[in-house]
C-alpha cells in the first residue's frame, strides 16, 4: 500500500512507458527501413547485412561507451558536426540535459536493438510470394501502393511479435540506461528497474524494492 501511494513509483513507471514506446517505435521503423534496403540484390550484400546485425551482438557496455563518445559534450563527434554545420551554437549535453537525456537513451536503444527487428522483418520479406508483387504490378500498382497493399499486410504479424517482445524487454531494461545516465539528470531517466535498484542498493530498503518490482 505504501509503495503504491509513493509518487516516485508512478513517475518511474511513466518514464518506463515513455522509454519503451520510444525505443520500440524507433526499432520498428529502423528495422523496417533497413530490412527493405537489405532485401535488394547488390554487390557486397552479405557484408552489409553482417554490419546491420553487429549492434545486436555488442555488449551493452560497448554500446554505452560508443554513444558516450559520440554524444560527448566536450569531444563528441555529433556535437562537432552540429557546430561545424551551424546547426547549434554550443555543444549539446545529450546525456546530461533534462530535455535530451531520455531521447538520447531511446536513440541508443533503438540503434542497438533495431538489428533484432531487421533480422525478423528481412526473413519475412524474403518469404513473401513474388507473384503477389507481379499481380500488383499488373493491376497498375506502383512501388508505394505495392508496399501498402502487399508488403505491410504480410508483415503485420511479424511487426506485432517484434513490438510485444521488444516492449517487454525494453520495459525491464536496466543496464543500458544505468551505464550512461545512472537514472539522471535529476531522475529524468530513472525508469522502474532503476527505481527498484535505487531502493534496494542505495537506500537498502529491500522490501520496498521487491514491492516496486
Amino acid at each position: 500500500r505504501y509503495i503504491l501511494e509513493e509518487p516516485e513509483l508512478w513517475n518511474a513507471f511513466w518514464r518506463s512507458v515513455v522509454f519503451t514506446l520510444g525505443a520500440v517505435g524507433l526499432q520498428l521503423v529502423w528495422g523496417l527501413v533497413a530490412a527493405l534496403l537489405l532485401n535488394r540484390a547488390f554487390r557486397g550484400l552479405n557484408f552489409v547485412r553482417s554490419l546491420f546485425v553487429l549492434p545486436y551482438l555488442l555488449p551493452s557496455i560497448v554500446v554505452a561507451l560508443i554513444f558516450q563518445w559520440l554524444l560527448s559534450q566536450e569531444y563528441g563527434v555529433v556535437n562537432q558536426i552540429l557546430m561545424q554545420t551551424g546547426a547549434v551554437a554550443r555543444p549539446i549535453n545529450f546525456f546530461g540535459g533534462l530535455a535530451t537525456a531520455m531521447w538520447s537513451v531511446i536513440g541508443m536503444a533503438g540503434w542497438q536493438y533495431g538489428s533484432f527487428a531487421t533480422l525478423l522483418i528481412l526473413a519475412r520479406l524474403q518469404a513473401i510470394n513474388p507473384k503477389l508483387y507481379e499481380a500488383a504490378a499488373v493491376s497498375g500498382a506502383g512501388t508505394l501502393r505495392a508496399f501498402w497493399d502487399v508488403t505491410l499486410p504480410n508483415l503485420r504479424t511479424t511487426l506485432i511479435v517484434i513490438a510485444l517482445l521488444r516492449g517487454i524487454w525494453m520495459f525491464n531494461k536496466f543496464d543500458s540506461i544505468w551505464l550512461v545516465t545512472h537514472g539522471g539528470p535529476l531522475k529524468h531517466t530513472e525508469t522502474l528497474p532503476l527505481y527498484a535498484y535505487r531502493l534496494a542498493f542505495e537506500e537498502f530498503d529491500f522490501g520496498l524494492a521487491a514491492a516496486a518490482c
